[in-house]
Parts: structure tokens; C-alpha cells; sequence
């Protein structure tokens, strides 16, 4: 061992240590080791509970035999394209139409975009049905409030994104 290691390895150990220590526990007190602290660095969070902790529950639906409905309305004066991730192609809905969305089985994300690349605010609103959500698409001119994604969890909670 030459004198450069001897100087820098109680550095490289007290700095690993703090680093491996960081690491882990984040700061929503989940458990998240890396692969080399033990355990496989999964966690036993189920995903709804993570998007919980990061977005503001929109709509909250009851699931008819495993389903909902979503209805997508464009408010705007400009085409929009939306794809239920999994389940359809990406397709258009023209200004001032709107589109059902029937037999969605959650967990399902819609994805919605403006093709000019504006921005984009989602409100979902809970219906009269209660396994039925709408979304209507308005134009914003703020950044903070661009929302592209809608997210539906297994048991009917909807977060808007």
C-alpha cells in the first residue's frame, strides 16, 4: 500500500458510508436500498400509495365489474390526440367534440397532447355514475398547470398529471 491510498482510505470509507447511508432511507420514509446495502433494492409500496404521496386525488370512482368509463371532452379551438396506454392507438378528438372511453379496466393512464405542443389543463370531474369520470381539456398559458397525463389506479382513484 502506497502512502496516496493510505491517505485517501479513510476518506473513500467515511464518505462511502455516508453515501450508502443517504441512500438508504428517502425522504417520504420508504425504504429504498440500492442493490448493494442488502435486499434487491425493490420496495414493498403498492403504486397507488406512491402516487398518493406525489399527486392530488382528481376523482374518486367505484369500478362496475372491474371497469370505468372515462369521457374525454375538448374544450379548446385546437385538435388534441389522447391514447389509453395499453388499450388504443393514439387517435384525435377535434375542438369542441368529445369521445367515450367504455370497458377501461384500471390501472390505466391516458396520455393527451396538443400536436402544436401547447399546453394543456385536465380537470376530472366525478359524474352522476359513479364508475364514470370526465375530462375536460383546456388550454392554459401556464407552465405550472400543464397536465398530459390522467392515471387511474386499481381502485377507481384518478390523478391528474
Amino acid at each position: 500500500m502506497n502512502l496516496r491510498s493510505k491517505v485517501w482510505q479513510p476518506f473513500a470509507i467515511l464518505s462511502g458510508g455516508i453515501f450508502a447511508a443517504m441512500l438508504a432511507f428517502s425522504p417520504m420514509g420508504v425504504e429504498a436500498r440500492p442493490p448493494w446495502i442488502g435486499g434487491n433494492g425493490a420496495t414493498d409500496v403498492p403504486m397507488h400509495d406512491l402516487a398518493s404521496r406525489y399527486q392530488f386525488l382528481s376523482a374518486d370512482l367505484q369500478p362496475e365489474n372491474g371497469e370505468v368509463s372515462i369521457e374525454l371532452i375538448n374544450t379548446m379551438d385546437a385538435p388534441i390526440t389522447y391514447q389509453l396506454v395499453g388499450d388504443t392507438q393514439a387517435r384525435r378528438l377535434r375542438p369542441s367534440e368529445a369521445v367515450m372511453l367504455t370497458s377501461v379496466e384500471p390501472p390505466t393512464t391516458l396520455n393527451i397532447y396538443r400536436k402544436d405542443g401547447g399546453l394543456l389543463s385536465a380537470i376530472a370531474e366525478e359524474t352522476d355514475d359513479p364508475s364514470k369520470v370526465q375530462i375536460m381539456v383546456n388550454p392554459t398559458d401556464e407552465l405550472e398547470g400543464d397536465e398530459r397525463a390522467i392515471w387511474i389506479n386499481e381502485e377507481g382513484e384518478v390523478f391528474v398529471n
